[in-house]
């Protein structure tokens, strides 16, 4: 076998480690509130603090924690400076959801944020490598 099938199984190897830990050790958060990513839904996000997730069929596209979720919501719908998450958000498949959690403690929300992005993997995220 040459190089290519070996480095090709590893990667396979790697990809099955990450859904293996995805499946068997879930993060537990309670999610507060969903909404579809559609400006008329703004209105019923929170002006609260909290971690968000922006996802659709494909699954969770963005992980991020905000002061704000009502204007971090605006944020992204109208002026998303993320190149990745603003052409997933053009090129839906199927409905874009924006749910949120609500998480008053700073620490907490940068931990949570940052165990997230490690166990979802999420494309549009700019920490993943």
């Amino acid at each position: 076998m040459g190089r290519g099938g070996l480095s090709k199984a590893k990667t396979h190897e790697r990809g099955a480690n990450s859904r293996t830990q995805v499946l068997n050790s879930p993060i537990r958060v309670k999610f507060d509130g969903s909404v579809a990513f559609r400006h008329t839904r703004q209105m019923l996000i929170p002006e609260r603090p909290g971690i968000y997730l922006i996802h659709d069929l494909r699954g969770v596209l963005y992980v991020g924690r905000t002061e704000n979720l009502y204007r971090r919501f605006g944020q992204h719908y109208w002026q998303s400076d993320n190149e990745l998450l603003d052409r997933a958000m053009r090129r839906t498949f199927g409905q874009l959801t924006f749910t949120w959690t609500i998480l008053q403690d700073p620490i907490r929300r940068i931990q949570l944020e940052a165990a997230l992005i490690a166990w979802l993997r999420p494309p549009c995220n700019r920490q993943i490598g």
